[in-house]
């Protein structure tokens, strides 16, 4: 048998479907970042591009990959304050202590006999 939360006995707090001010203000600034950082890539990929093709084949990859190492940082700040989530590989451990086959019996359930 499934449980539902029912409004009264819902935690207290935010709703997890309510962004916070953090998410935000993170997306925001992610979506700034790759519109600045196109816009400089592009200009010097404009330049290189009348260069020597061994400066475009240096160029070109590390300018496709290098607007990706920031994100790694404000990823993490976005979701400093999220709750902890089951990997995948807990939950399919979690499922199989449960029962011996992964549809005989619901992964809740599985999950509420490993809280008690």
């Amino acid at each position: 048998m499934v449980r539902s939360i029912t409004p009264e006995k819902r935690p207290q707090g935010r709703s997890p479907k309510v962004p916070t001010m953090r998410k935000i203000v993170g997306s925001l600034g992610i979506l700034v970042w790759i519109v600045g950082y196109v816009a400089v890539a592009a200009v010097i990929g404009d330049r290189v591009a009348d260069e020597h093709w061994a400066w475009q084949l240096l160029y070109f990859p590390i300018a496709g990959i290098a607007w990706i190492l920031p994100m790694k940082q404000v990823l993490r700040w976005i979701h400093a304050k999220d709750e902890p989530k089951d990997s995948v590989d807990e939950v399919e451990a979690d499922s199989s202590a449960c029962s011996p086959s992964p549809s005989s019996r619901p992964l809740r359930a599985c999950r509420r006999h490993r809280s008690a």
